[in-house]
């Protein structure tokens, strides 16, 4: 798979879980993000595009193992984030 196919392949693996949770909350008709929401699409986008570049280092041979590399990536993370050492 070529580079830049496996790299908007991550994102969009990515964007689902956001565009998902979005859906949701309209259907719900419960409140979108308050004051905040600016800085967190930026972070989203930020996190979407590193979720890209991590699919790409993954080297995915199909399209649904790049969107599964994509969709995984904030949980790989998430979870390196919590097994940094405190000083």
């Amino acid at each position: 798979m070529p580079k830049t196919q496996a790299f908007f392949w991550g994102c969009f693996g990515s964007a689902a879980p956001e565009v998902i949770k979005y859906y949701r909350l309209a259907a719900d008709r419960q409140p979108l993000p308050g004051e905040g929401w600016v800085l967190y699409i930026a972070m989203s986008l930020i996190f979407i595009l590193f979720s890209g570049g991590f699919t790409v280092a993954f080297r995915p041979e199909n399209e649904y193992k790049a969107i599964w590399a994509g969709a995984s990536f904030p949980a790989i993370f998430a979870a390196l984030a919590q097994a940094i050492p405190s000083r």
